[in-house]
Parts: C-alpha cells; structure tokens; sequence
C-alpha cells in the first residue's frame, strides 16, 4: 500500500526519476522511511514533521510526508494538513497522497480542499486519493473533480469511475449528471457506473455509445469489456482490443442478436 503511495506520488510529479527508476521503487527499497534515514531523520512521527515543516528542500519534505504516511500514526495528521497548504506544490502533492492513508476527519477535509488547489498536479493527486479511499465521504470531492474542465480528461474519467464503485445515491446522481453529456469519454464513464450500480441502462445504450468514433481507444476497450461482462461473450476473443475490428464485432454481434443494425456516426458523418 505505501509502495503504491511512492509510485504514485513520482509518477504524478514527474520530476524525481525516470520511469525505470519509478520501477524500481515500486518493488524495492528505499521506501520514504529508508529515504529519510539517509538523512539521518529518525522514524518516529516528532522527527519527521519537524523535517516536514522546516527543511527547506521541497523533494526531501515530499518524501517525508509519504514516510509519516507509511508510519500511519494519526499523530501525523496536524503537520501533513499543514503541509497541504504549503506554498510549493511538491509538497502538497506529498502531503495529499499522504493523508488518503489516514482515516481522520481533518484528512479528508483536507483531501477534498485540495481538489480546488490551483496546482493541477496538487488537484490530481487528490483525487487520487479519494479514489484510494472510495467511500461516502468521498463523493463530494469526485463530483467536484469530475467537474473541474482545466483537468486532464484523465482525471475527469477517474473521478466517474471512482464514484461508479461507491453504493451512494449521491454518487448516482454525480453520474446521472454525464449520462448525457457532449463528451464521449466523460458519458461513457458515466455510463458504465450507473449499468455497474444497478441503473436502468439497456444494451442498446451501451453498444451506441462503444460505437461511437470519436471514443478514445481507452474508453471503448472499457465500455467493451463491461458489455462482455453482460452478454457472457467475448467480443475482442484474442483480447487485442484492436479499435476497427472491436467496433466491427460489436455492430455484428448486435445485428446477429437483434435481428437489426445500429447506427453510428463517423468522422465524415454530420451529427444532428
């Protein structure tokens, strides 16, 4: 679990190491605690918030928020909410990742303030963390992120996935919103989690929106995959996912099993 704090937090930023370093530290030492000893910080909860707060390096403070993380003393809450609000944004990135792994109200408050932070890559990383988390509380915040437009699309479809495994009727209604929405990849997210809570989707939904041209190779593979999950069948059988022959499959699987065929626009195509 604290691994996938390290990789993340690395991964988000960019800026650390390249991505066969990020490896491995993802399966190996040094973990944050191990970072911080080299240092000679001792691990104990006092130690690493004095550092947190007071070094003036940003990278060292980042690591020594994921080491409080990987501590999981509550007692660390104080100063990595602190560090939430820190004017570099190395360290909020650390501080958010870390406060996901404490279950306090202060946490979470802070978690969720932090989908508003100016930083995009502050932002990111806090919703993130609320996926991490994945429960009621964590709704709010999603909904928030899923709105916020100067968000990488990325983001945006994380949030709706996240909020798409939370048994929530507020978390419904967040989705219910994108059900219809101009953007292909936020409305499909959207629409796999209301078919995976239980909504009322029909096939028909499901096979237009995966046919759609412009759905990123991503989307469709996902969108895919649930329909399979319905129908008990393979439709990429190699598991390939190759986009033409996909959207070649789906459209014959429909007509084989409905007796009709389903429309779709292209690109050269005007939709009305």
């Amino acid at each position: 679990m604290k691994f996938l704090l390290l990789a993340l937090g690395v991964a988000a930023l960019g800026v650390f190491a390249s991505s066969s370093a990020i490896a491995r530290d993802f399966v190996v030492k040094p973990t944050p605690l191990d970072r911080m000893a080299e240092k000679e910080v001792d691990a104990n909860v006092q130690s690493l918030s004095l550092f947190l707060r007071e070094n003036p390096d940003g990278e060292l403070r980042y690591w020594a928020a994921l080491a409080l993380a990987e501590l999981g003393d509550d007692e660390a809450v104080p100063a990595l909410v602190e560090a939430a609000f820190d004017s570099d944004p190395v360290v909020r990135v650390g501080a958010v990742s870390a406060l996901r792994e404490f279950s306090t109200d202060d946490a979470m408050r802070t978690i969720e303030a932090a989908v508003n932070d100016p930083s995009i890559l502050v932002a990111s990383a806090a919703v993130t963390s609320l996926a991490y988390i994945s429960n009621e509380k964590s709704v709010s915040g999603l909904t928030t992120a899923s709105d916020r437009e100067d968000l990488d699309l990325s983001v945006r479809r994380q949030a709706l996935n996240s909020l798409g495994q939370i048994e929530s009727p507020a978390a419904m209604a967040s989705l219910l919103r994108y059900r219809s929405s101009t953007n292909l990849e936020l409305r499909s997210e959207a629409i796999v989690g209301i078919s995976r809570r239980g909504g009322e989707v029909g096939l028909d939904e499901l096979f237009e929106v995966a046919l759609q041209e412009d759905l990123s190779e991503s989307a469709r593979t996902k969108v895919t995959i649930h329909i399979e999950g319905i129908i008990g069948e393979r439709l990429e059988p190699d598991g390939a996912y190759t986009q033409q022959q996909l959207k070649k499959n789906l459209a014959e699987w429909w007509r084989l099993n409905t007796g009709s065929t389903i429309e779709y626009p292209t690109r050269n195509e005007e939709v009305e």
